[in-house]
């Protein structure tokens, strides 16, 4: 089962998806049609999670997994702030310590508890000394596995 709810997807200020919502059941088929520069490409990309820079929920098999990761960080705290207020089993933010802590501050000024920001898996991905985006993008999908399996075991 694959549901989508209100994604949206950015490219800098360019919003290229928005409030896209889309449910597929098992044993469903569905094909995405439209013009060049629709945005097909950006949908599949979000849900496949080559790219990161998006809000909204992907839930597969009843569980929805969060991967924070705007272009140059511009979004980061906007779409944490949203994530937060969902029931995600995974959220992963990506940074550095300094723009985490400054971020978590103004959280927690702003009525969040210590218990959503701790929900939070920042820096994001497994610690496995990636270096290239291939291998940063497999450390994120292995702490994703990781939760999952954990979830499963409860």
């Amino acid at each position: 089962m694959l549901k989508i709810t209100d994604l949206n997807s950015f490219y800098g200020e360019i919003q290229v998806l928005k409030n896209i919502s889309v449910e597929v059941n098992e044993g469903e088929i569905v094909t995405l049609i439209g013009a060049n520069a629709a945005g097909k490409t950006t949908l599949i990309s979000c849900v496949s999670r080559t790219v990161l820079s998006f809000d909204g929920e992907i839930e597969f098999d009843g569980g929805s997994y969060r991967g924070i990761v705007t272009r140059g960080h511009m979004h980061d705290e906007t779409v944490l702030r949203g994530a937060l207020k969902t029931n995600a089993r995974y959220i992963g933010m990506i940074g550095s310590k300094r723009k985490r802590e400054a971020i978590y501050a103004r959280l927690l000024a702003d009525g969040f508890l210590q218990s959503d920001i701790d929900r939070v898996y920042s820096p994001i991905g497994l610690s496995i000394g990636a270096d290239t985006p291939e291998e940063i993008a497999v450390s994120i999908a292995a702490e994703m596995i990781s939760v999952r399996a954990q979830s499963r075991q409860v």
